[in-house]
């Protein structure tokens, strides 16, 4: 697998974003690099849909959801490499962002762990 560093100039963090303390709401922040960088296998664009129609149908219980994360593992080493898991979503007509922390989702895989 091929890699590359490029330097960041600027990032623009949203104004509403205050971490765990809203439950990661507003949380993406735009990169301004020092250099333009190309599209090839290994970068690739996001595709984010803000449509809420959209958003109810992939969170409705019992679809599958994918989950990704680097950083540290559950044995505390340092990883750089993306970990992708698969689980169900699951609903209940008391659970919202705002009353389920997401700490609650403990146990991610076998090498994965939120960390609050």
């Amino acid at each position: 697998m091929s890699s590359s560093r490029l330097q960041v100039k600027h990032i623009k963090i949203p104004p509403k974003f205050r971490g765990v303390q809203t439950y990661l709401e507003s949380d993406i922040a735009v990169l301004h690099l020092t250099t333009p960088f190309v599209y090839d296998a290994f970068v690739r664009p996001v595709c984010l849909d803000f449509d809420l129609g959209s958003d109810r149908r992939q969170l409705a219980s019992g679809n599958l959801a994918t989950i990704s994360a680097w950083g540290l593992s559950a044995e505390n080493i340092k990883s750089s490499q993306v970990q992708i898991i698969k689980c169900r979503m699951w609903t209940s007509p008391r659970a919202t962002m705002r009353s389920l922390p997401l700490h609650a989702v403990h146990n991610l895989g076998q090498n994965m762990r939120w960390i609050p």
